[in-house]
């Protein structure tokens, strides 16, 4: 795959050595120079605490090229445990909300994973406005008591999905817009490194595109 003349391989990822990982209050005139700030605290802070990523070739260099590509995705969030150890959620994102019912998913809490299922039944796909409020999800949970020894309030969820091989040398995953993104510009980072380049480039996985 190339952009103006940068080729992209198609290898596995691979972690890029020798450059040095910055905190997001590297450089106040990378901030002035991209977000028209002369300040950069609560920017950065900000940034840092919604775990974005920045990661630099040159950090020395007077000029600063920055490569940004978000590493979030949609999804849901849990906001609400009933009694009987059902999930009721809130959309993180514009999800669609029929792609949903029956779909195996993810929560990502503090332990770990937990897996769960949107439950479907048939007067559900009745419904003319399907949203969120009529989705119920079940991890198994005997009850809410239960239910809080594995979750909380705020989790994230996202599809139980994986990566597959295609034909042709082509393959599918879930959010690839946001994770094909964040991989070209550590390529291309990369292909600067070995071409010689001076100049500083910041290349940033960032948070809040989606949600």
């Amino acid at each position: 795959f190339c952009v103006n003349n940068l080729c992209i391989s198609r290898n596995s990822f691979q972690c890029i050595g020798n450059f040095k990982a910055v905190n997001m209050r590297a450089s106040a005139a990378l901030e002035t120079r991209f977000f028209g700030k002369t300040t950069y605290k609560s920017y950065f802070l900000r940034g840092l605490q919604r775990q974005n990523l920045v990661c630099v070739l040159n950090p020395d260099s007077d000029v600063k090229i920055m490569l940004s590509a978000h590493a979030d995705e949609i999804g849901l969030m849990i906001s609400n445990i009933r009694e009987d150890g059902r999930l009721q959620v809130i959309d993180r994102g514009g999800i669609v909300p029929a792609t949903y019912p029956g779909r195996q998913v993810r929560i990502k809490t503090k332990n770990g994973e937990v897996y769960g299922v949107v439950e479907a039944y048939r007067d559900l796909f009745k419904e003319e406005n399907l949203g969120t409020k009529h989705f119920l999800i079940d991890i198994g949970a005997k009850d809410r008591e239960d239910a809080l020894k594995n979750v909380s309030l705020g989790d994230p969820i996202v599809p139980d999905t994986h990566i597959r091989k295609m034909k042709n040398g082509k393959f599918t995953a879930r959010a690839l817009d946001d994770r094909l993104g964040v991989y070209i510009i550590m390529e291309a980072i990369k292909r600067a490194k070995e071409l010689g380049c001076k100049v500083g480039v910041y290349g940033a996985s960032t948070t809040g595109e989606e949600t």
